[in-house]
């Protein structure tokens, strides 16, 4: 039970974030995100990953959980959360 409990850990993790990143709405499909240097199009939201379609064309499939504790800088909601925060 414990050595299941330990391999799940991660996908759980996952999971929940993913789950948060979807309600939260910092970044939708469409976007143009920057992370870990890298930046891109989001093209797919799933439940444990995240996927980016780089300027050089490559995807790049980043796990929700490193989305969500890592530094992202989203280029392209100001509109969309500047609205729904009354951000200036």
């Amino acid at each position: 039970m414990v050595a299941l409990s330990l391999a799940l850990q991660t996908t759980l993790a996952n999971i929940i974030s993913g789950i948060l990143k979807l309600s939260d709405g910092a970044i939708h499909a469409g976007d143009v995100i920057e992370y870990g240097g890298a930046k891109g199009r989001v093209v797919r939201i799933a439940l444990r990953n995240t996927w980016i379609k780089t300027e050089s064309g490559s995807i790049a499939v980043v796990s929700n959980t490193s989305l969500s504790n890592g530094s992202l800088i989203n280029h392209s909601a100001v509109r969309r959360l500047s609205k729904k925060y009354a951000i200036e």
